[in-house]
């Protein structure tokens, strides 16, 4: 379906109002899980059974696997470095779980996300306003679908940017050390 201009344009402030009131949404609705509580965040109520601690220990070796030391991402898919924001609310969610797990220790946990919030502080973002819809998860550049380097990029996706604020949610109230950083200026949401 083709669009006049002036549709374009009108279909274009939609979708940021949409967007928007998403956001506030996602800001100004009251989060009691973690926010009240963030003991939970390493209170395992029951232990995890042998065969569920291999199930963990596997699960958390596909990041380790995909892991991009120059960006501190991961591969969305297995042996192919491209990510979306999904993705990497995905990594960020796995990284909190093997922390929580002592699949990991604090100091490889620090590192993993000082790399990873450093490179997603530096993005070149969509229109100099959102974060791409993919990214190239070795070198962080903006890419399409097939890996290929753009320079304006795609696009961008709400359903991406709310998983990866929900996913620093859990970062801020898991581990308050980064509290300042994801709520300071070099965020870049």
């Amino acid at each position: 379906m083709i669009y006049k201009p002036r549709q374009q344009k009108l279909l274009r402030w939609i979708a940021l109002f949409l967007v928007g009131t998403f956001l506030q949404l996602l800001f100004y609705m009251p989060t009691p899980v973690l926010s009240q509580n963030s003991s939970i965040c390493s209170n395992i109520t029951a232990p995890l059974t042998p065969e569920e601690q291999t199930y963990a220990r596997g699960a958390w070796q596909y990041f380790v696997k995909n892991y991009q030391p120059v960006t501190g991402f991961t591969n969305s898919t297995g042996g192919y470095p491209s990510g979306t924001l999904w993705d990497m609310g995905n990594y960020l969610m796995a990284l909190n779980a093997a922390r929580w797990l002592n699949l990991t220790d604090q100091a490889d946990f620090d590192a993993h996300l000082n790399k990873f919030l450093t490179t997603l502080s530096s993005l070149k973002l969509f229109e100099d306003t959102l974060p791409n819809k993919v990214y190239n998860a070795a070198t962080a550049q903006m890419v399409d679908y097939g890996n290929n380097p753009l320079e304006r990029g795609i696009g961008w996706s709400a359903l991406d940017v709310g998983r990866i604020l929900a996913a620093f949610d859990v970062i801020r109230t898991c581990h308050p050390q980064y509290n300042d950083w994801l709520k300071g200026s070099n965020a870049i949401l």
